[in-house]
Protein backbone atom coordinates (compact mmCIF):
# COMPACT_ATOMS: atom_id res chain seq x y z
CA UNK A 1 0.00 0.00 0.00
CA UNK A 2 1.00 3.63 -0.04
CA UNK A 3 2.32 6.12 -2.48
CA UNK A 4 4.65 4.60 -5.06
CA UNK A 5 5.96 7.05 -7.63
CA UNK A 6 5.47 5.77 -11.15
CA UNK A 7 7.91 8.21 -12.73
CA UNK A 8 10.68 10.39 -11.46
CA UNK A 9 9.76 13.54 -13.32
CA UNK A 10 6.81 15.67 -12.13
CA UNK A 11 4.16 16.87 -14.50
CA UNK A 12 4.95 20.24 -15.97
CA UNK A 13 3.49 23.17 -14.15
CA UNK A 14 1.36 25.79 -15.98
CA UNK A 15 3.41 27.56 -18.59
CA UNK A 16 5.99 24.77 -18.81
CA UNK A 17 4.07 21.88 -20.34
CA UNK A 18 6.33 21.52 -23.43
CA UNK A 19 9.29 20.02 -21.48
CA UNK A 20 7.04 17.16 -20.36
CA UNK A 21 5.93 16.55 -23.92
CA UNK A 22 9.42 16.72 -25.41
CA UNK A 23 11.41 14.87 -22.75
CA UNK A 24 13.52 12.06 -24.24
CA UNK A 25 14.13 10.22 -20.97
CA UNK A 26 11.89 7.09 -20.99
CA UNK A 27 11.13 7.26 -17.29
CA UNK A 28 10.03 10.88 -17.61
CA UNK A 29 8.07 10.66 -20.81
CA UNK A 30 4.27 10.81 -20.42
CA UNK A 31 3.79 7.81 -22.71
CA UNK A 32 6.19 5.60 -20.74
CA UNK A 33 3.34 4.16 -18.75
CA UNK A 34 1.43 3.32 -21.91
CA UNK A 35 4.34 1.33 -23.34
CA UNK A 36 3.08 -1.57 -21.24
CA UNK A 37 -0.16 -2.95 -22.71
CA UNK A 38 -2.53 -2.74 -19.76
CA UNK A 39 -6.18 -3.60 -20.23
CA UNK A 40 -9.24 -1.90 -18.79
CA UNK A 41 -11.13 -3.80 -16.10
CA UNK A 42 -14.12 -5.82 -17.15
CA UNK A 43 -16.41 -6.82 -14.29
CA UNK A 44 -17.11 -10.53 -14.13
CA UNK A 45 -18.73 -12.17 -11.13
CA UNK A 46 -18.02 -15.76 -12.13
CA UNK A 47 -15.68 -17.47 -14.55
CA UNK A 48 -17.52 -18.54 -17.68
CA UNK A 49 -18.26 -22.23 -17.82
CA UNK A 50 -17.75 -24.20 -21.05
CA UNK A 51 -20.77 -24.47 -23.32
CA UNK A 52 -22.93 -27.59 -23.10
CA UNK A 53 -22.35 -30.26 -25.78
CA UNK A 54 -24.59 -29.98 -28.83
CA UNK A 55 -27.47 -32.37 -29.31
CA UNK A 56 -26.96 -35.21 -31.83
CA UNK A 57 -27.51 -34.00 -35.34
CA UNK A 58 -26.35 -30.44 -34.65
CA UNK A 59 -23.98 -29.00 -37.22
CA UNK A 60 -21.75 -27.40 -34.61
CA UNK A 61 -19.03 -29.54 -33.08
CA UNK A 62 -19.09 -30.28 -29.39
CA UNK A 63 -16.43 -28.64 -27.22
CA UNK A 64 -13.50 -30.70 -26.05
CA UNK A 65 -14.19 -32.45 -22.75
CA UNK A 66 -12.49 -30.93 -19.68
CA UNK A 67 -9.45 -32.72 -18.26
CA UNK A 68 -10.22 -35.44 -15.78
CA UNK A 69 -10.04 -34.44 -12.13
CA UNK A 70 -7.55 -36.27 -9.94
CA UNK A 71 -8.90 -39.21 -7.99
CA UNK A 72 -7.44 -37.81 -4.80
CA UNK A 73 -5.99 -34.63 -3.42
CA UNK A 74 -2.26 -34.50 -2.80
CA UNK A 75 -2.66 -33.07 0.69
CA UNK A 76 -2.02 -35.82 3.30
CA UNK A 77 -4.72 -34.53 5.66
CA UNK A 78 -7.51 -35.23 3.14
CA UNK A 79 -10.07 -37.90 3.81
CA UNK A 80 -11.76 -39.84 1.02
CA UNK A 81 -14.82 -37.58 1.26
CA UNK A 82 -12.78 -34.37 1.18
CA UNK A 83 -10.83 -35.69 -1.80
CA UNK A 84 -14.11 -36.02 -3.63
CA UNK A 85 -15.01 -32.43 -2.77
CA UNK A 86 -11.62 -31.17 -3.93
CA UNK A 87 -12.03 -32.97 -7.26
CA UNK A 88 -15.53 -31.53 -7.66
CA UNK A 89 -14.23 -28.00 -7.03
CA UNK A 90 -11.52 -28.49 -9.62
CA UNK A 91 -13.99 -29.55 -12.30
CA UNK A 92 -15.79 -26.19 -11.88
CA UNK A 93 -12.61 -24.08 -11.94
CA UNK A 94 -10.54 -22.65 -14.75
CA UNK A 95 -7.31 -22.71 -12.80
CA UNK A 96 -5.03 -25.38 -11.39
CA UNK A 97 -6.78 -26.63 -8.25
CA UNK A 98 -5.33 -25.77 -4.85
CA UNK A 99 -7.02 -28.88 -3.48
CA UNK A 100 -6.74 -28.69 0.30
CA UNK A 101 -3.54 -26.60 0.11
CA UNK A 102 -5.29 -23.24 0.62
CA UNK A 103 -7.78 -22.39 3.39
CA UNK A 104 -10.69 -21.02 1.35
CA UNK A 105 -13.02 -21.69 4.29
CA UNK A 106 -12.64 -18.47 6.31
CA UNK A 107 -14.44 -19.86 9.36
CA UNK A 108 -12.03 -22.77 9.66
CA UNK A 109 -9.08 -20.49 9.01
CA UNK A 110 -10.06 -18.19 11.88
CA UNK A 111 -10.67 -21.14 14.21
CA UNK A 112 -7.25 -22.58 13.38
CA UNK A 113 -5.35 -19.29 13.74
CA UNK A 114 -6.90 -18.25 17.04
CA UNK A 115 -7.83 -14.75 18.24
CA UNK A 116 -6.61 -11.77 16.22
CA UNK A 117 -4.47 -9.08 17.85
CA UNK A 118 -6.08 -5.62 17.89
CA UNK A 119 -4.49 -2.76 15.95
CA UNK A 120 -5.25 0.97 16.28
CA UNK A 121 -8.47 2.39 14.82
CA UNK A 122 -10.31 -0.92 14.61
CA UNK A 123 -7.65 -2.89 12.73
CA UNK A 124 -6.53 -6.44 13.45
CA UNK A 125 -3.53 -8.74 12.98
CA UNK A 126 -3.99 -12.47 12.40
CA UNK A 127 -0.74 -14.26 13.19
CA UNK A 128 0.40 -17.28 11.14
CA UNK A 129 -2.89 -17.35 9.24
CA UNK A 130 -1.29 -19.16 6.31
CA UNK A 131 0.99 -22.15 6.74
CA UNK A 132 4.17 -22.41 4.61
CA UNK A 133 2.58 -24.72 2.00
CA UNK A 134 -0.40 -22.38 1.69
CA UNK A 135 1.82 -19.30 1.41
CA UNK A 136 3.89 -21.05 -1.26
CA UNK A 137 0.79 -21.88 -3.29
CA UNK A 138 -0.47 -18.30 -3.06
CA UNK A 139 2.90 -16.95 -4.24
CA UNK A 140 2.88 -19.35 -7.18
CA UNK A 141 -0.68 -18.34 -8.03
CA UNK A 142 0.36 -14.67 -8.10
CA UNK A 143 3.24 -15.58 -10.40
CA UNK A 144 0.84 -17.45 -12.68
CA UNK A 145 -1.57 -14.52 -12.78
CA UNK A 146 1.27 -12.13 -13.62
CA UNK A 147 2.01 -14.21 -16.71
CA UNK A 148 -1.53 -13.70 -18.02
CA UNK A 149 -0.60 -10.11 -18.83
CA UNK A 150 -0.31 -9.33 -22.57
CA UNK A 151 3.40 -9.02 -23.28
CA UNK A 152 4.52 -11.13 -20.33
CA UNK A 153 5.13 -10.43 -16.62
CA UNK A 154 5.39 -6.83 -15.44
CA UNK A 155 8.71 -7.46 -13.65
CA UNK A 156 11.59 -7.94 -16.10
CA UNK A 157 14.03 -10.76 -15.57
CA UNK A 158 17.08 -9.63 -13.66
CA UNK A 159 15.57 -6.21 -12.93
CA UNK A 160 16.47 -4.40 -9.71
CA UNK A 161 13.96 -3.21 -7.15
CA UNK A 162 15.66 -0.36 -5.37
CA UNK A 163 14.42 0.99 -2.06
CA UNK A 164 10.72 1.09 -2.93
CA UNK A 165 8.33 -1.78 -3.65
CA UNK A 166 7.40 -2.53 -7.24
CA UNK A 167 4.08 -3.65 -8.61
CA UNK A 168 4.05 -7.29 -9.62
CA UNK A 169 0.44 -7.36 -10.78
CA UNK A 170 -2.88 -5.64 -10.29
CA UNK A 171 -6.50 -6.38 -10.92
CA UNK A 172 -8.61 -3.21 -10.96
CA UNK A 173 -5.84 -1.03 -9.48
CA UNK A 174 -7.38 0.81 -6.50
CA UNK A 175 -6.58 4.25 -7.94
CA UNK A 176 -6.46 3.87 -11.73
CA UNK A 177 -8.86 0.88 -12.13
CA UNK A 178 -6.42 -0.59 -14.68
CA UNK A 179 -5.39 -4.25 -14.66
CA UNK A 180 -2.02 -5.74 -15.51
CA UNK A 181 -3.26 -9.34 -15.50
CA UNK A 182 -5.69 -10.86 -17.92
CA UNK A 183 -7.67 -13.04 -15.51
CA UNK A 184 -9.97 -11.89 -12.73
CA UNK A 185 -9.01 -13.59 -9.40
CA UNK A 186 -12.67 -14.00 -8.44
CA UNK A 187 -12.27 -16.56 -5.68
CA UNK A 188 -9.37 -14.74 -4.04
CA UNK A 189 -11.32 -11.45 -4.03
CA UNK A 190 -14.30 -13.11 -2.35
CA UNK A 191 -12.06 -14.81 0.21
CA UNK A 192 -10.36 -11.47 0.98
CA UNK A 193 -13.69 -9.68 1.43
CA UNK A 194 -15.06 -12.33 3.80
CA UNK A 195 -11.85 -12.33 5.83
CA UNK A 196 -11.72 -8.49 5.94
CA UNK A 197 -15.29 -8.29 7.25
CA UNK A 198 -14.55 -10.96 9.88
CA UNK A 199 -11.38 -9.25 11.15
CA UNK A 200 -12.59 -5.64 10.91
CA UNK A 201 -16.30 -5.16 11.70
CA UNK A 202 -15.89 -1.51 10.70
CA UNK A 203 -15.27 -2.60 7.12
CA UNK A 204 -18.42 -4.71 7.13
CA UNK A 205 -20.43 -1.84 8.63
CA UNK A 206 -19.12 0.50 5.92
CA UNK A 207 -20.24 -1.95 3.24
CA UNK A 208 -16.74 -2.36 1.79
CA UNK A 209 -16.78 -4.56 -1.31
CA UNK A 210 -13.38 -5.99 -2.26
CA UNK A 211 -12.92 -5.72 -6.03
CA UNK A 212 -9.24 -4.76 -6.28
CA UNK A 213 -6.01 -6.73 -5.85
CA UNK A 214 -2.56 -5.14 -5.87
CA UNK A 215 0.58 -7.28 -5.44
CA UNK A 216 3.89 -5.60 -4.62
CA UNK A 217 7.36 -7.07 -4.09
CA UNK A 218 10.17 -5.77 -1.87
CA UNK A 219 13.93 -6.21 -1.91
CA UNK A 220 15.91 -6.49 1.31
CA UNK A 221 16.11 -2.96 2.71
CA UNK A 222 13.03 -1.80 0.80
CA UNK A 223 10.45 0.37 2.54
CA UNK A 224 7.40 2.57 2.35
CA UNK A 225 7.66 5.81 4.32
CA UNK A 226 4.90 6.86 6.74
CA UNK A 227 1.73 7.64 4.79
CA UNK A 228 -2.01 7.12 4.53
CA UNK A 229 -3.68 5.63 1.47
CA UNK A 230 -5.50 8.83 0.58
CA UNK A 231 -8.85 8.44 -1.21
CA UNK A 232 -9.22 4.80 -0.06
CA UNK A 233 -10.69 3.05 2.98
CA UNK A 234 -10.42 -0.40 4.61
CA UNK A 235 -8.11 -3.04 3.19
CA UNK A 236 -6.60 -6.48 3.82
CA UNK A 237 -2.88 -7.22 3.54
CA UNK A 238 -1.28 -10.68 3.25
CA UNK A 239 2.44 -10.86 4.00
CA UNK A 240 4.54 -13.50 2.19
CA UNK A 241 8.28 -14.15 2.27
CA UNK A 242 10.76 -12.27 4.45
CA UNK A 243 9.94 -10.55 7.72
CA UNK A 244 8.98 -6.86 7.69
CA UNK A 245 8.61 -4.14 10.33
CA UNK A 246 5.12 -2.62 10.19
CA UNK A 247 4.34 0.62 12.03
CA UNK A 248 0.88 1.90 12.89
CA UNK A 249 1.11 5.64 13.50
CA UNK A 250 -2.33 7.01 14.43
CA UNK A 251 -2.82 10.72 14.87
CA UNK A 252 -4.88 11.93 17.82
CA UNK A 253 -7.76 10.16 19.57
CA UNK A 254 -5.33 8.99 22.26
CA UNK A 255 -4.27 5.99 20.15
CA UNK A 256 -0.75 4.74 20.85
CA UNK A 257 1.63 4.03 17.93
CA UNK A 258 2.33 0.35 17.50
CA UNK A 259 5.25 -1.48 15.87
CA UNK A 260 4.85 -5.11 14.89
CA UNK A 261 6.91 -7.73 13.09
CA UNK A 262 5.07 -9.14 10.09
CA UNK A 263 6.12 -12.69 9.21
CA UNK A 264 5.21 -14.80 6.23
CA UNK A 265 1.58 -15.89 6.50
CA UNK A 266 0.47 -12.98 8.72
CA UNK A 267 -2.63 -11.04 7.65
CA UNK A 268 -3.48 -7.46 8.65
CA UNK A 269 -6.73 -5.55 8.27
CA UNK A 270 -7.09 -1.81 8.77
CA UNK A 271 -8.57 1.49 7.71
CA UNK A 272 -5.48 2.43 5.71
CA UNK A 273 -7.11 5.55 4.29
CA UNK A 274 -7.12 7.06 7.80
CA UNK A 275 -4.45 5.14 9.75
CA UNK A 276 -0.94 6.41 9.04
CA UNK A 277 1.44 3.48 8.57
CA UNK A 278 4.89 2.50 7.30
CA UNK A 279 6.62 -0.69 6.13
CA UNK A 280 10.32 -1.61 6.23
CA UNK A 281 12.12 -4.82 5.24
CA UNK A 282 15.41 -5.15 7.15
CA UNK A 283 18.54 -5.36 4.99
CA UNK A 284 19.45 -8.63 6.68
CA UNK A 285 16.00 -10.11 6.04
CA UNK A 286 16.02 -13.55 4.43
CA UNK A 287 13.16 -15.25 2.62
CA UNK A 288 11.92 -18.64 3.88
CA UNK A 289 13.23 -21.88 2.36
CA UNK A 290 10.21 -22.34 0.10
CA UNK A 291 10.64 -18.91 -1.48
CA UNK A 292 11.42 -18.95 -5.21
CA UNK A 293 12.99 -15.57 -5.94
CA UNK A 294 13.66 -16.41 -9.56
CA UNK A 295 9.91 -16.69 -10.17
CA UNK A 296 9.62 -12.94 -9.67
CA UNK A 297 12.38 -12.14 -12.14
CA UNK A 298 14.14 -9.85 -9.66
CA UNK A 299 15.84 -9.77 -6.27
CA UNK A 300 12.60 -9.82 -4.27
CA UNK A 301 12.51 -11.31 -0.77
CA UNK A 302 8.98 -10.28 0.23
CA UNK A 303 5.58 -10.15 -1.45
CA UNK A 304 2.56 -8.21 -0.20
CA UNK A 305 -1.04 -8.78 -1.39
CA UNK A 306 -3.37 -5.84 -0.87
CA UNK A 307 -7.11 -6.41 -1.31
CA UNK A 308 -9.58 -3.54 -1.04
CA UNK A 309 -12.35 -1.61 -2.77
CA UNK A 310 -11.16 0.48 -5.71
CA UNK A 311 -12.33 3.98 -6.51
CA UNK A 312 -15.31 4.06 -8.83
CA UNK A 313 -14.81 5.60 -12.26
CA UNK A 314 -16.85 8.63 -11.14
CA UNK A 315 -14.77 9.09 -7.97
CA UNK A 316 -11.55 8.74 -9.93
CA UNK A 317 -12.56 11.38 -12.49
CA UNK A 318 -13.84 13.82 -9.85
CA UNK A 319 -10.59 13.58 -7.86
CA UNK A 320 -8.49 13.91 -11.02
CA UNK A 321 -10.43 16.94 -12.20
CA UNK A 322 -9.95 18.74 -8.89
CA UNK A 323 -6.23 17.97 -8.78
CA UNK A 324 -5.67 19.00 -12.41
CA UNK A 325 -7.25 22.40 -11.80
CA UNK A 326 -5.49 22.87 -8.46
CA UNK A 327 -2.02 21.88 -9.70
CA UNK A 328 -2.08 23.08 -13.32
CA UNK A 329 -5.02 25.42 -13.65
CA UNK A 330 -6.66 23.41 -16.45
CA UNK A 331 -9.25 20.63 -16.63
CA UNK A 332 -8.48 16.94 -16.67
CA UNK A 333 -9.42 16.39 -20.32
CA UNK A 334 -7.29 19.32 -21.46
CA UNK A 335 -4.32 18.08 -19.42
CA UNK A 336 -4.72 14.61 -20.90
CA UNK A 337 -4.77 16.11 -24.40
CA UNK A 338 -1.60 18.13 -23.80
CA UNK A 339 0.36 15.32 -22.17
CA UNK A 340 -0.91 12.51 -24.40
CA UNK A 341 -1.78 10.33 -21.39
CA UNK A 342 -4.92 8.30 -20.91
CA UNK A 343 -7.20 9.65 -18.19
CA UNK A 344 -6.90 6.66 -15.76
CA UNK A 345 -3.08 6.70 -15.65
CA UNK A 346 -3.08 10.51 -15.54
CA UNK A 347 -5.38 10.46 -12.49
CA UNK A 348 -2.93 8.15 -10.73
CA UNK A 349 0.00 10.43 -11.52
CA UNK A 350 -1.95 13.48 -10.33
CA UNK A 351 -2.53 11.73 -7.03
CA UNK A 352 1.21 11.16 -6.60
CA UNK A 353 1.94 14.78 -7.50
CA UNK A 354 -0.62 16.06 -4.99
CA UNK A 355 0.89 13.91 -2.22
CA UNK A 356 4.40 15.35 -2.64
Amino acid sequence: SGVVRLCEGPLARPGSLPPLLTSSHPARHPTAMRALPIVEVEEEDEPRLPASPRRPGSSASAPAPPPAAPSQCAAPQCTRRSRHRCAARWRSSRTQPPGCAFPWDVGRLLARAGPAEPLPMGGALLRSALQPAEARWLCREMTRLSRTRPGGPLLAAGGGLGNRPREMLSWCHPFSRLSSCGERPTRLLRWSEELLHALAPGAAAAGVRVDSLLVQVYAAGGSLLPHTDADLSWGLGVSLGAEAVFECLPRGDGAVPQTIRLRSGDIVAGEWGALRHAVRVPRAAAAPEWWDGEAFGCAAVRCSLLARQALTAEEQRALGEGRARRLYGIGLEELARRTGEEVPSLCLRLRHEAAE
